[in-house]
């Protein structure tokens, strides 16, 4: 795809990436090179560069198709949202680890506890990036996307139970275009499903307010 939205937001992607990746690197190497008995370690990668190639790896798929990806599809948007979330929580880790329990004195670093919590999970969340197949993982990274959403954003889900159908159809459209119509079936039920919880959700909300206000 060449159009100049789409090749804008790439750029934007890119440079967002790679100053992200360019952050973590040298903590990945302090980490890895540090003094003391963390066996966790062990094949540590930067995240951001993980998620860089297999954001490559998507585009390519995308745009051999004539798709752009940067757009206002619900789909893109939910590969992108849920892959961040994995590379940013990630990146939280690497920093937590970083301050509380990596000391640097000139060149070296220095464990201050040798079973500080942190790096398995931050391996598993690369590997989650590394792994993710957008000829299968579609349902992963949607169910993940709209559970964030729904969790955690008031106007989302007031949004989302008012226009589920017009998302159920362009979710439809996206898989059409992508040649993936055999994760229909399961992304609808995810959709639906999701619907039903962002409606219990709106609604135990609204009882606990009613239930308030009423005892006052």
């Amino acid at each position: 795809m060449d159009s100049k939205e789409e090749v804008k937001n790439k750029l934007h992607f890119r440079e967002y990436i790679f100053d992200l990746a360019d952050q973590i690197r040298p903590r990945v190497e302090l980490i890895k090179k540090a003094i003391g008995k963390d066996r966790s370690r062990t094949g540590m990668n930067n995240i951001g560069i993980i998620f860089n190639n297999k954001m490559s790896e998507i585009l390519h798929y995308y745009y051999e198709r004539e798709i752009p990806f940067f757009n206002d599809a619900v789909l893109s948007m939910a590969i992108y949202d849920y892959l961040d979330h994995l590379n940013q929580e990630g990146i939280c880790i690497i920093n937590d680890y970083m301050k509380h329990n990596v000391k640097v004195i000139d060149k070296y670093s220095i464990l201050i506890n040798d079973n500080y919590p942190g790096i398995d999970r931050y391996k598993e969340l690369t590997d989650s990036i590394y792994e993710f197949d957008i000829t299968k993982d579609i349902p992963i990274a949607l169910k993940g996307f709209l559970s964030f959403n729904i969790d955690n954003d008031s106007n989302f889900r007031f949004m989302y139970i008012e226009h589920v159908n017009d998302i159920i159809e362009d979710i439809k459209t996206s898989l059409e275009e992508l040649e993936l119509t055999d994760l229909n079936d399961i992304c609808e039920k995810i959709i639906k499903d999701e619907a039903v919880r962002c409606g219990a959700m709106i609604y135990d909300k609204h009882s606990k307010l009613y239930a308030r206000v009423k005892s006052k």
